[in-house]
């Protein structure tokens, strides 16, 4: 026999690979969730160490921009209601307010340098260590964008390690303008003071870009705007921060515009540079973009366009003040921060920009990688060894339950599983344990049983007793008797009688089996065996003849091997019985009642010594070849009629 727990499991079922599985993707998830988490809280940091310093040098720039814008503001206001600039405006000349406004400017001008020259200066003086700076935050969204070329600071222009203020020029170099309503400037005809920056009527209309709107509309207060200009005598342009006051009448009319600019007060760059320059992540490059040009003293020239390209299309795509940016640069990436200087102007924008280099931090993160990666490897070969001890600990029990099953399966109801544990698996096995025990009891039952009544009968009251109450059947019942056994018996030790019967039996039974025949009882020297019940064939009648010829057969091939020859007579009859389990509520047996019984009786009663015979009944159902011969019609002991008997010869297969 061969059961399924007898078949090898696929080694993708097994109970070790499951739990591979099932502990292999956890520890998987939990190393990727931790190395995402320490990744974006470095990264974070890190960032934070730039944004903060570029933040310090905003602030800065705010606070200097903010008094720079009151004073000149104020300053430029009053200029544009003095009664001489009204009045050359209403009669469209500059050239008589020259000797006026480029003075007053020109003061203007040194003023304001010379106080941004010392508020930076102080701002130097009082930035915070660099170091102060980190502090732990959110990581900001960075945005992809198409890639720029990889900027070697190797060749950015470095700063001088003086960090004293540049010294003041005496004479500026200054830009101002008087517009009429439309926006055109006035025409001059003298420059008398070689310092201010004569007015060009390109530049001029290229900063205002009116467009089909009117210079009043733009203009319903001062403006600030910032223009690129060519730096006279040198081969550079400068960033130009232009203030647009409105001049209006003592009616409110709308006359024109005194246009003043300066060269643009940056956010030290070079300073910057040189302060991050210490650090060893690399320098923070700093500019102006304008006019869709950059303007640094930092960043080299041949990358500019690049960058240049890259702010203007994230100014036009997303339309943000300020924001940031992360580019990928020859498989190295680049952290961009911009902010726009004039968000709310009507003339055209400018932003400061700040670029660093993000390839520490890749580097840094790439080790964090590699040692998560190390870690979480040797994890995983640690948790596998712990998977292999657990699982040969759970195997290892349900492979001897296996075993053992086995054993119980092919009857061997004395193997038992060892119990080496307290838990769960202890239980189980001393469970099996008990049941292999209860299944011993039962098989030594059913083997008295069946050593007690048929095995056929034994197998159906195991199942289902109540399947063998009494019920009436059409059986062929046969009776075998030995001739002259008494007297012999007399003549033989009671032991050599009991060991010669069992003999007989025994080999008499068998040729019953192979015939379907169902032994319902010895009685001394007899046997009655039945065909028909308790299961039924078609052919019970054929069967009980062909088994008594076999069992005639059988005992002449004994007797010619054993010291005390024996002879049988056979009687068979066929008919209607009742059968069923009979007796006490204590004790049963299985057995036929009915007068074919007692025919079968009464024929092997009377039958000679090796004589085989049968009733009418029988004698009808047997097929044509066999034969037969019929006797004189005689009457039995207890049966009323007389009976037609016949003696069975032979009946070929």
């Amino acid at each position: 026999m061969t059961s399924s727990f007898q078949k090898p499991i696929p080694w993708h079922l097994r109970f070790r690979t499951r739990l591979i599985i099932a502990i292999f993707p956890i520890l998987a998830a939990v190393t990727a969730a931790s190395l995402w988490i320490a990744e974006s809280r470095f990264s974070a940091v890190y960032q934070h160490v730039f944004e903060a310093q570029f933040q310090s040098y905003i602030d800065s720039f705010e606070k200097s921009r903010a008094e720079r814008f009151e004073a000149i503001g104020a300053k430029l206001d009053e200029t544009s209601r003095h009664p001489s600039v009204i009045a050359h405006l209403k009669d469209g000349k500059a050239q008589p307010a020259r000797p006026l406004l480029e003075p007053l400017l020109l003061e203007l001008g040194r003023q304001r340098l010379s106080s941004e020259s010392a508020n930076q200066a102080q701002n130097r003086k009082n930035a915070p260590p660099f170091a102060q700076l980190i502090r732990t935050r959110s990581l900001p969204k960075s945005k992809t964008l198409p890639n720029l070329p990889q900027i070697d600071t190797n060749t950015a222009p470095r700063p001088t390690k003086d960090d004293s203020p540049p010294p003041t020029n005496p004479n500026p170099p200054l830009f101002f303008a008087l517009l009429d309503a439309s926006g055109r400037p006035l025409p001059e005809t003298a420059y008398p003071n070689r310092s201010v920056t004569p007015d060009r009527t390109r530049q001029t209309k290229s900063f205002l870009n009116l467009g089909s709107r009117s210079l009043s509309d733009l203009l319903p207060h001062q403006e600030v705007g910032y223009k690129l200009v060519e730096v006279p005598g040198e081969s550079r342009q400068q960033v130009r921060e232009i203030f647009v006051t409105p001049v209006r009448a003592s009616d409110d009319a709308f006359l024109g515009a005194l246009v003043f600019g300066l060269p643009l007060p940056t956010l030290d760059e070079r300073t910057l540079f040189q302060k991050t320059g210490r650090l060893e992540h690399g320098q923070i490059l700093s500019g102006i973009w304008i006019d869709n040009q950059i303007i640094s003293s930092t960043i080299p020239d041949e990358k500019k366009p690049d960058l240049s390209r890259l702010i203007s299309e994230t100014l036009e795509q997303g339309n943000q003040p300020s924001g940031d940016l992360t580019v990928t640069v020859d498989n190295r990436r680049y952290h961009v921060i911009y902010r726009v200087l004039n968000p709310d102007s009507p003339f055209e924008r400018a932003a400061q920009i700040n670029l660093y280099s993000l390839a520490s931090v890749d580097a840094e993160i790439a080790d964090l990688r590699l040692t998560a990666i190390k870690i979480g490897g040797l994890a995983m070969l640690i948790s596998l060894g712990l998977i292999i001890i657990v699982s040969r600990t759970l195997s290892g029990p349900v492979s001897a339950l296996t075993t053992a099953t086995h054993q119980i399966a092919s009857g061997n109801y004395a193997f038992r599983v060892p119990v080496q544990s307290r838990d769960e698996l202890g239980l189980l096995s001393s469970a099996f344990n008990e049941m292999a025990t209860d299944l011993a009891l039962k098989e030594r039952y059913r083997s008295v049983l069946s050593a007690v009544a048929d095995p056929a009968v034994a197998q159906r009251l195991i199942h289902d007793s109540h399947d063998l109450g009494g019920v009436q059947k059409q059986v062929s019942v046969l009776f075998c008797d030995i001739r002259g056994f008494t007297s012999l018996s007399e003549q033989l030790p009671p032991h050599d009688v009991i060991e010669l019967l069992n003999h007989h039996m025994t080999a008499l039974t068998e040729v019953a089996y192979q015939y379907g025949g169902t032994v319902d009882k010895f009685v001394g020297d007899m046997i009655m065996i039945l065909f028909g019940a308790p299961e039924s064939s078609e052919n019970d009648a054929q069967h009980a003849v062909r088994c008594a010829l076999a069992m005639r057969q059988t005992r002449n091939q004994l007797n010619s091997q054993s010291q005390f020859p024996l002879e049988i007579g056979i009687g068979i009859a066929t008919g209607s019985v009742v059968a069923g389990c009979m007796g006490s509520e204590r004790r049963l047996n299985y057995t036929v009642l009915g007068h074919r019984v007692n025919l079968a009786a009464r024929l092997c009663g009377i039958a000679a010594a090796g004589q085989i015979l049968i009733d009418d009944t029988t004698q009808s159902r047997l097929p044509e070849n066999a034969v037969t011969t019929p006797l004189p019609p005689a009457r039995l002991k207890g049966i009323a009629e007389e009976v037609q008997a016949y003696s069975v010869t032979e009946m070929p297969a």
